[in-house]
């Protein structure tokens, strides 16, 4: 989709486990703080486009993991 307004970030604590929504952004990258040292974190995102009916978002991206230092 063109024109991203904004991006969804959504993190969870297993891969299939309930993902929460943790950063709005206008930027296409993400830093994480306060992370549980050597614990895995798996992440999704999704952006959207403001209409006048309301928002068009795009579908999820592939899930993305990384285990904090």
């Amino acid at each position: 989709m063109e024109g991203i307004d904004k991006y969804q970030v959504y993190q969870a604590t297993s891969k299939n486990g309930k993902y929460t929504k943790v950063k709005t952004t206008s930027t296409t990258s993400y830093t994480a703080k306060s992370l549980q040292k050597g614990k895995t974190y798996y992440y999704k995102v999704r952006g959207y486009k403001g209409t006048k009916t309301g928002k068009v978002y795009t579908s999820y991206s592939s899930v993305k993991y990384t285990k904090a230092q």
